[in-house]
């Protein structure tokens, strides 16, 4: 079974009641409220102080979820088009775009560890007992061979889940493969995912204006605690459509790994998915990898209408649900 996630994420803090603390449709308007990793221990993340070139272009916790994606979709598609040079060559890119990029990346990973510290799953453990996504995931722990779980999402939601409820799994490329039955796919990254290269002293944080080396597998271990601590390369990938761009070699091998196993799919069920045509290549990549008579579930309570249509034109046996709490009866 492959199972794709990212309204995932949105179920579940609905379901614990943490909406209101844990902002996921915008993820700018708490930007000022985010901390600020360094010495000074203030806060304000998103501020013209510590990003410049977000706040100039429009990114800040005023803007609404109407300008977003346009201004977004600028500072994505800067990068990937400059990606290709910034990989083979030293020089520095000074344009707007590419510097917001580099704070967004940035941004990106300290707003999800943020809200990775209002996630107090222990807390939570009773109201999260009766999610109805949990409940879905202990049913197929026990009755399938092999669960695939891709997802395109930072934080670490559903590993705390499983960890609480005793479900063994293991993470594609980044954690030993010891075989077990759950295996996630995270190709765009996680706040969990950590370079080995840790800073030997402790500077002042600051955001560095320059594309990192690309991390190779081996280069990146697991880290559920101290997620605030100064590595040298961040392992955040906003969607663009194309992770080898960058030479992630880890990310590239993740996608080819999880197209692999939607090969011997027999069910899949979808978790709310914006098919925004940013990253919409490697969604396809997994698409065409599952057999066209495998049982499609959709999950969304506003599926975007382009995907439906890809998903109806693929999958005779497809069907769309509004709600998860239709999994009780899958």
């Amino acid at each position: 079974m492959c199972r794709s996630t990212n309204g995932f994420t949105i179920d579940l803090i609905n379901h614990i009641g943490l909406q209101d603390s844990i902002n996921v449709r915008n993820l700018f308007a708490n930007g000022h409220l985010v901390p600020w990793p360094g010495s000074s221990n203030h806060n304000g993340f998103l501020t013209y102080k510590n990003c410049p070139n977000l706040i100039n272009l429009g990114l800040s916790p005023s803007a609404t979820e109407k300008d977003i994606p346009v201004i977004f979709e600028k500072i994505i598609t800067c990068a990937n088009f400059c990606s290709y040079s910034a990989s083979s060559q030293s020089e520095e890119q000074n344009s707007i775009y590419i510097n917001a990029y580099l704070e967004l990346i940035e941004y990106l990973r300290h707003l999800f560890i943020w809200n990775d510290s209002k996630f107090k799953i222990s807390k939570e453990k009773k109201k999260a007992s009766s999610w109805a996504w949990l409940k879905y995931l202990q049913k197929a722990n026990n009755e399938y061979d092999k669960i695939s779980i891709f997802t395109l999402n930072y934080d670490t939601f559903l590993e705390r889940i499983l960890t609480k409820n005793n479900i063994e799994f293991e993470i594609d490329q980044i954690s030993p493969a010891v075989g077990k039955k759950i295996i996630i796919y995270k190709p765009h990254g996680s706040i969990s995912f950590v370079s080995t290269r840790l800073m030997t002293t402790t500077p002042d944080y600051r955001i560095g204006y320059n594309f990192k080396d690309p991390l190779t597998p081996n280069q990146i271990k697991i880290e559920y605690e101290n997620l605030n601590q100064y590595h040298l390369i961040n392992t955040i990938i906003p969607p663009y459509g194309d992770s080898s761009r960058y030479g992630h070699s880890w990310s590239r091998l993740m996608l080819e790994s999880a197209a692999t196993s939607a090969e011997t799919a027999t069910d899949v069920v979808i978790s709310g998915i914006s098919y925004w045509h940013v990253d919409r290549a490697e969604i396809d990549k997994i698409l065409l990898s599952i057999p066209s008579k495998a049982n499609i579930t959709c999950i969304n309570p506003s599926i975007n209408p382009v995907f439906q249509a890809v998903l109806q034109s693929r999958f005779a046996k497809f069907q769309h649900y509004l709600s998860s709490s239709l999994l009780k009866g899958m």
